[in-house]
């Protein structure tokens, strides 16, 4: 069984920005993200992209209570308006080998799409069609 929750600590996000690097941590051709960038493009003090962003991160947990991934989603509200578009970005779609999870959070980051009025799940991309 596969548990996602939704991130709210401190802690929580720096598990999510951690995520990727030991993930893929055996990984030769990985380029390690930088934790500290990552947590800053999370944070609203720090990024401006947050005055014309709905954002929601999210971990999945398995029956061990360990990560097993991470999903981001961001509603460009500003993008949506310009292209007439019903879209939510999703970043950070990293996951173990396992479909259970993967199924998960698309399905959390579906369902959150839908709560906020949106009819699309498109990317990966980040806060500007330049990020991933």
């Amino acid at each position: 069984m596969i548990r996602i929750e939704k991130i709210e600590s401190k802690k929580d996000f720096k598990v999510f920005a951690a995520f990727a690097n030991r993930l893929y941590s055996e990984n030769p051709y990985y380029v390690p993200e930088l934790v500290s960038d990552v947590l800053a493009s999370m944070n609203p003090k720090s990024n401006p992209a947050f005055e014309f962003c709905d954002v929601a991160y999210y971990l999945a947990y398995n029956h061990s209570n360990e990560v097993v991934g991470r999903l981001g989603v961001i509603l460009n509200r500003k993008s949506n308006q310009k292209w007439n578009q019903k879209y939510v970005r999703f970043t950070s779609f990293d996951f173990v080998d396992d479909y259970a999870v993967s199924s998960a959070l698309l399905e959390t980051g579906i369902a959150w799409a839908k709560e906020h009025g949106m009819e699309t799940l498109h990317g990966p991309l980040g806060f500007t069609d330049l990020d991933h």
